[in-house]
């Protein structure tokens, strides 16, 4: 009971610390409009042009990150993650997916898959320009995807090769199937089309910081760390597109100086975690609202195939979730957003299980799981906590109420790399900690984690059964929701990976920014910044 109380003590205090801050929500003004996708728990929250509005011309939307990017703007032939979000105004690709999964035709005006599922034809929009004014067509397009094959990128690792039916058709011929394709065909770290007379020009080099794409907007400069500049493209190929005569993006990581910039009227848009940031603004500029949605799932990993360690038992993988008051730290940390989840799934997407039942807090369920599983007075074990994602009080919580029943767990406060080798090599009586971004098709999560053929966490318990379900579920034509489930059922059944809350990414947004788009792409970095326009201030 002593412990039950240390537990809630340490929560006591954290809600103490931002009292009045969690409920952001009667900030929110009639310019947005909440989304409850395909369940009632979605925080999904988009903004829609105000009744009686059409999008108005002029302006240049100021944007404020909190990260920058580390790698390129504008060639992405090569290996490697990075933050693209300030790519999406210069750069496009053949389609779209969003967030619900939803595969939709962009620079290719539509898409057709083979019977055989050896391929996919493409059909491109007509009179698409580059920034450079060279045309976009099959030339250009099959130059792109063959760009990508010859680099080896893994979302190419199923392309073998791309025909030219004609000047605006071209022919994707593949290796193997995935209905992944579409995800890796909509991303822009692997599908961007981009200009070859530019590359013949100037070479990958050139292209890296000054893209050169068919994107709404055309790069105007860029300073590492501090700022990246676009304006308008007068040929840009949607009609009446874009809106705005600019883009702006500037870098920090300081809260203070993200404050001061949105309310000295510096920045208009704030990309950032939901945090106390987020709700500080919320609270001080009358009529802001935040776009919202999962970027991560906070979750602990045992290692479950370990046969000495404790965690190799069933019952003290369930005894796990019983222990854990996940309402209690989401009140209090989550600001109002992330919500509580049980499974490897977001909530509001097609993979989550909407009738799940839950192992909710239950200390003495999970006191008595321990004892069935032969640890009647606990055990000791290590959490090693990811430092880069993790929020270290809710984790410091979470070590508390594993105390409660008994799980007495040494907290390691450890970076990205540690936790990254960990995750690679494998751990040992413990728990990895932190948070882990879903796909919009799941089944390329599941692969990452729990398939044998993965690199990644070697000591979590994989099976041939379920490599081959896993399997089906990839080589269907389109997306199964339902077999995607069934996984997410096999996983929580088995406690593979015990889900705690969704972490979420948001844009703050001054009430005269419209029409952005963000959080409704794949990807939390996804935009539409051709439809972004700004009404009087």
């Amino acid at each position: 009971m002593k412990k039950l109380m240390l537990a809630f003590s340490i929560i006591l205090v954290m809600a103490l610390l931002i009292v009045g801050c969690s409920n952001s929500e009667t900030t929110t003004t009639a310019t947005t409009a909440t989304s409850t996708t395909s369940t009632a728990t979605s925080t999904t929250t988009t903004t829609t042009t105000p009744s009686g509005e059409t999008p108005q011309y002029g302006g240049t939307l100021r944007i404020m990150d909190t990260r920058a990017p580390g790698r390129s703007l504008g060639w992405f032939a090569e290996s490697g993650a990075q933050f693209l979000a300030p790519c999406y105004p210069a750069i496009e690709t053949l389609l779209r997916v969003t967030f619900q999964n939803e595969v939709v035709p962009f620079l290719a005006e539509s898409y057709e898959v083979a019977d055989d599922l050896s391929s996919i034809t493409f059909v491109l929009h007509q009179g698409v320009k580059f920034h450079d004014g060279s045309d976009f067509n099959a030339e250009v397009a099959k130059w792109n995807l063959d760009q990508q094959i010859a680099a080896q990128v893994s979302n190419a690792s199923t392309w073998d090769s791309v025909d030219i039916i004609d000047e605006y058709t071209i022919r994707l011929n593949l290796n193997s199937w995935k209905n992944s394709i579409f995800n890796n065909l909509a991303c822009t770290a692997s599908a961007t089309m981009v200009s070859k007379k530019a590359f013949d020009e100037v070479g990958a080099e050139g292209l890296r910081w000054e893209p050169v794409g068919t994107g709404a907007y055309k790069f105007e400069s860029f300073q590492r760390d501090v700022s990246v500049k676009f304006t308008k493209f007068d040929d840009y190929w949607q009609e009446g597109k874009p809106y705005l005569d600019a883009i702006e993006y500037s870098f920090s990581s300081d809260p203070m100086t993200e404050i001061a910039a949105i309310q000295n009227n510096e920045a208009d848009t704030l990309g950032d975690n939901v945090g106390q940031t987020m709700v500080t603004l919320l609270e001080s500029e009358q009529g802001s609202y935040l776009m919202v949605n999962p970027s991560g799932i906070a979750d602990l990993m045992p290692d479950s195939a370990n046969a000495n360690s404790p965690w190799s038992n069933l019952k003290v993988r369930q005894a796990l979730d019983y222990a854990i008051d996940r309402d209690a730290i989401v009140a209090v940390r989550g600001f109002g957003y992330s919500e509580p989840v049980f499974q490897f799934a977001y909530p509001g997407t097609p993979a989550y299980i909407t009738d799940l039942e839950k192992r909710s807090y239950d200390p003495e369920k999970a006191k008595a799981l321990l004892t069935e599983a032969g640890y009647p007075d606990g055990f000791d074990t290590t959490m090693w906590v990811d430092s880069s994602s993790a929020d270290k009080d809710s984790f410091t919580a979470i070590q508390n109420f594993m105390m409660d029943v008994g799980i007495r767990a040494e907290f390691n406060w450890i970076d990205n790399a540690t936790a990254g080798n960990l995750r690679s090599s494998g751990w040992e009586n413990g728990l990895l900690c932190g948070i882990l971004g879903l796909d919009a098709n799941l089944n390329n999560s599941i692969g990452r984690y729990f398939i044998k053929a993965t690199p990644y966490c070697p000591c979590i318990i994989k099976t041939d059964a379920f490599d081959a379900q896993w399997a089906e579920s990839l080589n269907t034509k389109a997306y199964d929701a339902e077999r995607v489930q069934a996984m997410v059922q096999y996983l929580y059944d088995n406690a593979l990976a015990c889900c705690l809350w969704t972490v979420n990414h948001a844009n703050f947004c001054q009430s005269y920014v419209h029409g952005g788009g963000w959080m409704s792409m794949q990807t939390w970095p996804g935009w539409t910044p051709e439809n972004a326009w700004m009404s009087a201030k």
